[in-house]
């Protein structure tokens, strides 16, 4: 209900480390993640460093949800990018955009084309931007301007780091300056390394800071030689009063005199040709509009022949019920790794066996490896497992379980697995660690063995260790003793209500 709850409130957040990923395919791995984004998605966080190039910026902003209010893309290092790929993603800014942050760190295809193209499309209702084009050797004063005369006449914060951009000089800043909000409440410019700024840039800027201006910072270190006195350096790092009452006794540095900057114009928002994998997923995109809600997490692919896809994710509870729509959509999945033991943590509600089953009905019919790590999530019982044993995909040939610290599972939710592992099954490995503890405890201290349905015995544990047919054939022998024990109706799921998806805007 809580995830539910914040749909309706077109609020959700996703973080995204694509960078984890295999490298051979990870640009068809983006286009499904951006596939399955919630077109009423407000908040995203993505990070792909070194490998993004044009394309998966073309795929990126082809794929945006119009409904974004925060957006933060941190592409360090891809130096694929070009001028080319920032226009494409630039043009499918949603205009209704809060919050900007973008970090094109030692994006050295970068220029003063680039820049001005994201200028001439950051939405008027903007009220943070942060940008980072450090090492980006190319952006020159030009491209500064091209900023500085689309900056939102309404934004109150903003922040640039131009570190190492050795062409950004006196005029880049005054052309800065003399553009800034009058709504500007905090302004942030770093210009370490920048070392054709003077003291007469410094004026310039300080002779065009909006009155409102509540926090400044300015950065001008670095260890070479620059025309910035000692002075300036001082009144700049004491805040704004200061930086206004220096510059205000410099002359002839302040106002202004310096030759004006032309902005650059924006570079052209042409069709950029991807690879045969992001056309083909693009597509997949589009049908994805069926399911607003697929959240699709962490993705890798592999050369084996188990599957063309693995879906990697580390679960909270905010992410649950999407990450289960989507799955519903995952054709051709093969592996898949979901750990759950971070529920317990964010949300007290824990994870449940209606969690488990609503989880256990979207398994993909493809799966042919399948990890599942609930660790802690105390509220799994013997019904939970009985659940997910009942929708084992018949494809299913190595299966790995972790219920640590699950102390309600027992002897009979292992039957119940036993009974439905799939033919096909080839490895199990089954970890209970904390259930054998209490139950090795209630043995020393009651000097007889543990039946009750709290518990694993040992001799379910060691079948299980055993593998697929040593755990049948336990289940097979015990049958009668497990079903007189079972105060549980373990095989009775019906009981279960899953959780309820999320349904469409």
């Amino acid at each position: 209900m809580f995830v539910v709850l914040l749909i309706f409130m077109f609020f959700l957040h996703l973080e995204q480390a694509i960078e984890r990923l295999p490298e051979g395919r990870q640009a068809e791995a983006f286009a499904v993640l951006m596939a399955g984004l919630p077109r009423d998605l407000q908040q995203l966080k993505l990070m792909w460093k070194r490998l993004a190039s044009d394309s998966s910026l073309a795929v990126l902003g082809a794929t945006l949800p119009r409904s974004l209010r925060q957006l933060q893309l941190d592409f360090t290092f891809c130096q694929h990018i070009t001028d080319a790929g920032v226009a494409a993603l630039a043009a499918n800014l949603s205009s209704s955009l809060q919050q900007l942050q973008l970090d094109f760190t030692e994006c050295s295809g970068i220029t003063d084309a680039g820049l001005a193209a994201l200028a001439a499309n950051l939405s008027s209702s903007l009220q943070q931007l942060q940008l980072d084009f450090t090492k980006c050797r190319l952006i020159s004063d030009a491209g500064l301007a091209a900023l500085a005369a689309n900056l939102p006449s309404s934004l109150p914060q903003l922040q640039l780091n131009i570190e190492w951009c050795a062409k950004i000089s006196d005029a880049g800043l005054a052309a800065l300056g003399a553009n800034l909000p009058n709504s500007l409440l905090r302004l942030q410019v770093d210009l370490t390394l920048c070392d054709k700024i003077s003291d007469a840039g410094l004026a310039a800027l300080a002779a065009n800071l909006p009155s409102s201006l509540q926090q400044f910072q300015l950065q001008l270190g670095g260890w070479l030689p620059t025309s910035v006195s000692p002075d300036a350096r001082r009144a700049a790092e004491a805040g704004p009063e200061s930086l206004r009452a220096w510059a205000a006794a410099v002359e002839p540095a302040a106002p202004w005199h310096g030759q004006e900057v032309t902005p650059a114009p924006p570079a052209p928002n042409a069709t950029l040709a991807g690879p045969t994998a992001t056309s083909a997923l693009l597509a997949t995109a589009a049908a994805a509009e069926t399911c607003p809600d697929g959240l699709i997490a962490e993705i890798h692919s592999d050369n084996t022949d188990v599957g063309q896809l693995e879906f990697s994710f580390v679960v909270i509870d905010t992410f649950r019920t999407p990450l289960f729509s989507a799955l519903g959509f995952a054709i051709g999945l093969g592996k898949l790794s979901l750990d759950f033991t971070e529920c317990h943590v964010w949300n007290s509600s824990n994870f449940s066996d209606a969690d488990l089953a609503a989880l256990a009905a979207s398994l993909p019919i493809s799966l042919q490896q399948l990890q599942l790590d609930f660790t802690k999530c105390r509220l799994i019982s013997d019904a939970g497992l009985a659940a997910l044993a009942a929708n084992l995909p018949n494809s299913l040939q190595q299966l790995q379980l972790n219920f640590t610290g699950c102390q309600k599972i027992s002897d009979a939710g292992l039957a119940a697995l036993a009974a439905n592992l799939p033919s096909s099954l080839q490895q199990l490995q089954f970890q209970c660690y904390g259930i054998r503890e209490n139950n090795n405890n209630n043995n020393n201290n009651n000097n007889s063995s543990s039946n009750n349905n709290n518990n694993i015995s040992d001799a379910a544990y060691q079948a299980a260790q055993e593998g697929p047919a040593a755990l049948r054939a336990w289940a097979a022998t015990n049958n009668n003793d497990n079903n007189n024990n079972n105060n549980n109706n373990y095989n009775d799921t019906s009981q279960l209500q899953p959780v309820i998806p999320i349904p469409a805007p």
